[in-house]
């Protein structure tokens, strides 16, 4: 795949082009918004004969906030969920930026959620070369594993900077490096870093989702861990790099099985379910169309057959 076919936002030169995924879009807008929320800018995409949507957007750079409206097919019985009035995250967004408010809107048809839902940020590619640091291969019989989250793991340790407890900084912190290669780790298990999102339940009870199994964006690092108005991705990436050169390997924990946009006609419209339902979800027959196979306990289920899914 070439640097111009990557799904999501790409800077190429003094352009961004935006490349999505959906096979019953009738017609995908991409809407720009400056730094205070308001639409600036409503763009069509092209359609593609592989099932892609693209457009070159020239004099648009790293820091751009965007999201996404589709429109197609909106009936749950018949798998599908496209509704222009939502406005969606990029599957393949690489920095989600601003929180996500629980409201029936987020599920009413037709009603606009754009003051309700997060937006997706362009970011600039790492310069030709920025790596961590070579892979380290630990091996199997010497690896010793640390299991970490990241607002935990240094949220109260004393030896760790107090602008950087609970953050990416101090999942590399000094302090924290010292303890875990005194201890011997080779590699640190990072719970899951991807950007998630609090259930309504939570947030209705005046609670959080802690342990982050709960995505909105599997390429985004989580926002919540960076300093405020930092950078999450150049965060992550500096302290990836630390513990790399501390000697210890990072494994992250993805979940790839579900997605926190639960069942199909109940949760929220925010993401795949709006570009494509019936390519993301697995779904099975019910008494009154089709519904999700719950698999998992958390409303639906990855479709792992679908190559969409897979390649993004």
């Amino acid at each position: 795949m070439s640097r111009q076919e990557r799904l999501g936002a790409t800077v190429v030169g003094s352009a961004t082009e935006f490349v999505v995924t959906s096979g019953v879009a009738e017609r995908i807008e991409l809407v720009l918004f400056d730094l205070e929320g308001s639409a600036t800018d409503h763009l069509d995409l092209v359609a593609r004969p592989d099932g892609t949507w693209a457009a070159r957007v020239e004099g648009v750079g790293a820091g751009q906030h965007y999201g996404f409206r589709v429109h197609g097919p909106g009936r749950p019985s018949k798998g599908h969920a496209c509704d222009p009035a939502k406005l969606l995250v990029d599957p393949a967004a690489r920095r989600v930026q601003g929180d996500l408010h629980w409201n029936r809107e987020l599920v009413t048809p037709g009603v606009d959620s754009a003051p309700l839902v997060p937006r997706s940020v362009v970011v600039e590619a790492p310069a030709s070369g920025e790596v961590s640091a070579p892979l380290l291969r630990t091996p199997w019989d010497r690896t010793v594993v640390y299991e970490a989250h990241v607002g935990h793991l240094t949220a109260r340790h004393p030896g760790v900077a107090l602008e950087q407890r609970g953050r990416y900084g101090g999942l590399a912190a000094p302090a924290v490096l010292e303890h875990l290669v005194d201890l011997g780790v080779t590699a640190v298990e990072v719970l899951p870093v991807q950007q998630f999102v609090s259930e309504a339940g939570l947030v209705a009870a005046g609670r959080r989702n802690v342990w982050g199994y709960n995505p909105l964006a599997w390429g985004a690092p989580h926002a919540a861990y960076a300093t405020p108005g930092g950078d999450p991705t150049a965060e992550l990436r500096a302290a990836v790099a630390a513990l790399h050169g501390a000697g210890i390997e990072v494994w992250l924990d993805v979940v790839f099985n579900h997605t926190c946009e639960g069942s199909l006609g109940f949760g929220p419209i925010l993401s795949w379910r709006g570009f494509d339902n019936a390519e993301a979800y697995r779904l099975i027959a019910g008494p009154h169309g089709l519904v999700d196979d719950e698999l998992t306990g958390c409303g639906n289920a990855i479709d792992t057959s679908s190559p969409t899914m897979r390649r993004g």
